[in-house]
């Protein structure tokens, strides 16, 4: 979790604030950029402590420049999407808070060229598709930090 200072707290508790937000995409390997600070029209990143999976995103980015395609090494369902929202401070210093990273699970392009409408959820994604290839076998003993250690390595 980032740290917020009393300065920034001031802020965000100020009964007039300006706020921001930026949405980058990256690669697979979720260090890879891919795209920085893509225009958005409209979107939101919502969290749940009741669900399983507790994050999601559903974001409607601009696409008139026509730079999010699906050509070959382009905007595909492989890439991760890092939401950011954030505040301006006094100084005109913009503090941002990432909002979590996100796999894709729709594009939609109902109004593409233009628009493209992405849908995705948090990590516990790959935890909820992995299987293991074959049955494993778990010693008696094994410590539960061991099982979801191994559990997490195959999920990626």
């Amino acid at each position: 979790m980032q740290y917020v200072s009393p300065a920034q707290l001031a802020v965000l508790s100020a009964s007039s604030t300006q706020v921001s937000r930026r949405v980058d995409v990256y690669e697979s390997d979720a260090t890879t950029i891919f795209m920085a600070d893509i225009p958005i029209v409209s979107g939101g990143v919502t969290a749940d402590e009741t669900r399983d999976e507790r994050r999601d995103m559903d974001i409607t980015f601009d696409n008139r420049d026509h730079s999010l395609d699906s050509s070959e090494g382009g905007f595909w369902y492989d890439k991760v999407i890092k939401p950011h929202r954030g505040v301006v401070m006094p100084d005109d210093t913009l503090v941002t808070w990432q909002l979590g990273e996100f796999m894709i699970d729709e594009i939609d392009t109902q109004n593409f060229p233009h628009q493209a409408r992405v849908t995705g959820r948090d990590y516990t994604k790959k935890c909820l598709l992995s299987k293991f290839a074959a049955a494993v076998d778990i010693a008696i003993g094994t410590g539960v930090e061991t099982l979801i250690g191994d559990l997490a390595i195959n999920s990626g």
